[in-house]
């Protein structure tokens, strides 16, 4: 008897695995950078895309990451996006927060009432999301877990860099670079098989017509961010 596959599953058995291999340099580097950035008299906004079902909300929650906040989070996974609601009222009650919908956001509150946090869940394309002028320099923080390397690097970063302010911030996570290894090692000859064929279907991968994706994403994003000038405070392997 077979178990049908289930994505929400596979993201939530990912999660632990996703926080013991963020870089803690950058991360740290962020919530210093947010802190730095926090106010009373106005609210941070966070843009996060390919959001999945909520994972790096509820991280960035557990930290204090995320206080006087409105966080927009954009996935094209009607499935993940429909989960985020019950994922952070799941957080909240576990927390002693509250949890509330409210015209469309929801809305998390602190035991003390104050600093809450606005989340809108919204089932889109990110690039089309990015690309409308109504979103364009309107967040303070971009956020992209897991999820840049899916795309042409090169097309899709500048275009989601426009959504951000002037000064804003991105937090570019986990993303391939080339290094895949199996161990231990029984066959080196079948092992450099595998790799090469699993490179290789990230080079080739076309979506939408268009290529998305390549199997050293990060050199290249790293390259990218410098050659048009964003200033790089952190970086390091995850």
């Amino acid at each position: 008897m077979t178990e049908e596959f289930s994505f929400l599953r596979y993201l939530a058995a990912k999660k632990p695995i996703d926080d013991r291999s963020l870089n803690q340099h950058v991360w740290r580097a962020l919530t210093d950078q947010i802190a730095d950035r926090r106010s009373d008299e106005r609210r941070l906004r966070v843009l996060e895309i390919g959001a999945g079902s909520g994972a790096m909300i509820e991280r960035m929650l557990a930290a204090g990451m995320l206080a006087n906040v409105d966080y927009t989070a954009v996935d094209l996974w009607p499935e993940g996006v429909g989960a985020i609601p019950a994922r952070l009222a799941d957080w909240a009650a576990a927390q002693g927060w509250t949890s509330t919908q409210r015209n469309g956001e929801i809305v998390l509150a602190p035991p003390d009432g104050a600093a809450d946090v606005h989340v809108r869940a919204i089932n889109a394309d990110a690039l089309s999301f990015a690309a409308d002028a109504a979103n364009h320099g309107e967040y303070d923080l971009l956020v992209a877990h897991a999820v840049l390397d899916l795309f042409d690097i090169a097309e899709a970063t500048p275009s989601l860099l426009r959504t951000l302010r002037d000064d804003g911030l991105c937090y570019f996570t986990i993303n391939f670079d080339g290094i895949t290894a199996f161990l231990p090692s029984t066959n080196r000859v079948l092992d450099d098989q595998i790799e090469e064929l699993y490179h290789r279907s990230m080079d080739e991968r076309i979506t939408d017509g268009k290529p998305s994706g390549d199997h050293r994403a990060e050199r290249q994003l790293l390259v990218l961010l410098q050659e048009i000038g964003v200033d790089v405070l952190a970086a390091g392997s995850s």
